[in-house]
């Protein structure tokens, strides 16, 4: 199963480089190299002074940037390597050609496990992106009426986050217990409005075409809307429903207390790293 992920990674490393893909494209790899890597029995780099990092870029990379500053005052060097995807962070973790990465949360980390017999672990949570409800044709829950329409993500995780977010707000009413939620489960709809899940990426677009749009955060900052200032209401970074979408750094299991792991989790959960998340992304990414 591993060489069938690492073939494929390999391939998608080939197509980046030609592409002009994201990642570090110069292979500076030597036979010493290798021999070092088969050599350590621990999964990790070699290196015992650098840590490599996979992540996606915006806000991710932003941070790693900035821990890697403070890291490197710790006897610590960062290597940060971008990927589009969500699904090469993983897959170059549990082959081991990167140490750790930083861009899920752990709903996504524990189904990803589940659906490719991966055993990645989180070593702790860093920062939260709220969904948020933004104005469309109305700029008010009070202005709703039957017929209009609410786009959300149409992804399982963000729809049942949507889907909570909206009863919340009193705009419908959900069947309760459930982790994972649909449109059949909502049991009230005062308003008679009309729910749309669509693909995440595409609901910027439909701002014009709708009376609210939900927004993942990442969304909302490429679309310049601020989740404090634009949003009609969003997800409670402190409510206890929201703790399993908070974005984790995430290792092999095994390498969890890796000196250096262990202080690259200290440098992002840190009070300087809380001043600087919350203070950059306009409640986009915040932490607690």
């Amino acid at each position: 199963m591993k060489k069938r992920r690492f073939a494929a990674v390999l391939l998608l490393l080939l197509l980046a480089g030609i592409l002009g893909g994201c990642g570090k494209q110069e292979d500076k790899t030597t036979e010493g190299d290798k021999d070092a890597a088969a050599a350590e029995t621990s999964g990790l780099s070699s290196d015992s002074t650098t840590l490599t990092v996979a992540t996606n870029p915006g806000v991710h990379a932003d941070i790693l940037n900035k821990a890697a500053e403070i890291l490197s005052g710790k006897g610590v060097q960062l290597e940060i390597f971008t990927y589009e995807d969500y699904y090469m962070p993983n897959l170059l973790v549990d082959d081991g050609d990167a140490d750790a990465n930083y861009f899920q949360h752990e709903v996504y980390l524990e189904n990803f496990n589940k659906s490719l017999d991966t055993h990645l672990v989180s070593v702790g949570s860093v920062h939260f992106e709220p969904l948020g409800i933004y104005p469309g044709q109305k700029k008010s829950i009070s202005d709703l009426t039957n017929g209009d329409v609410i786009v959300i993500p149409e992804d399982a995780t963000n729809k049942t986050r949507a889907l909570k977010l909206l009863q919340n707000v009193g705009i419908v009413s959900l069947t309760q217990g459930k982790d994972e939620l649909t449109l059949s489960d909502i049991t009230e709809n005062p308003y008679g409005v009309n729910i749309v899940p669509e693909e995440a990426s595409l609901i910027p677009t439909m701002v014009q075409d709708a009376a609210f749009i939900v927004l993942n955060g990442n969304y909302a900052r490429d679309s310049f809307l601020s989740v404090t200032k634009d949003a009609l209401a969003y997800e409670n970074a402190e409510s206890s429903e929201c703790d399993p979408y908070w974005n984790v750094l995430a290792v092999n299991e095994g390498n969890e207390n890796d000196p250096r792991i262990q202080k690259l989790i200290e440098v992002l959960q840190s009070q300087e790293m809380k001043d600087y998340i919350n203070n950059s992304y306009d409640g986009t990414a915040i932490t607690r």
